[in-house]
């Protein structure tokens, strides 16, 4: 005779429910992992863009966050006994004075360069209102925290000189943001 009993059967649902049970939770810590990750590399991204627009446009390039739709909005809160500014929606890179690949222009005057929507899964508290990376692509140092729910959050750091770096932090350091 060939085939399965019910038990052997059974015994292989079992089995399976038992690997999915263990599978899945560690799937989705993965998924939200990424995600973390992914808007990381995104913002530096974003701001190694800025340090070249900067040099190439020799001009002020400065990044901030988004309230509302407004850059300049004082939305902060001290936090662990510091001023820390919470990003809303997005942010928005933009350059002082003339440049040739601007889109539009702001209330100041400002040639936008870029528009970011921000995930709502993911929370991100700096310790400066703007950053800026003047002509010789030198910054106003700062660092900028990514937190995701459950997972280690990271910490993006720009150096004066304008080099920027992720470190990854310890779970309690996203908990002190509320998470």
């Amino acid at each position: 005779m060939k085939g399965l009993t019910l038990i052997e059967l059974m015994l292989v649902v079992a089995i399976m429910a038992i690997l999915l049970s263990v599978g899945v939770p560690s799937f989705y810590q993965l998924i939200a992992q990424e995600k973390l990750t992914k808007q990381s590399n995104e913002l530096v991204a974003q701001l190694s863009l800025m340090r070249s627009e900067a040099i190439q446009r020799q001009s002020v390039v400065f990044l901030c966050p988004l309230y509302a739709g407004q850059c300049d909005a004082d939305i902060s809160s001290g936090i662990a006994g510091r001023r820390l500014y919470v990003w809303g929606s997005g942010f928005v890179s933009a350059a002082r004075g003339q440049g040739a690949s601007a889109i539009e222009h702001n209330q100041s005057g400002d040639q936008v360069v870029q528009f970011v929507d921000l995930p709502p899964s993911v929370l991100i508290v700096s310790n400066r209102k703007k950053f800026s990376f003047d002509p010789r692509g030198h910054a106003v140092s700062g660092s900028i925290f990514l937190c995701a729910e459950g997972q280690p959050g990271r910490r993006i750091v720009i150096s004066a000189l304008g080099r920027v770096r992720v470190e990854r932090q310890a779970q309690d350091t996203c908990e002190l943001f509320n998470l």
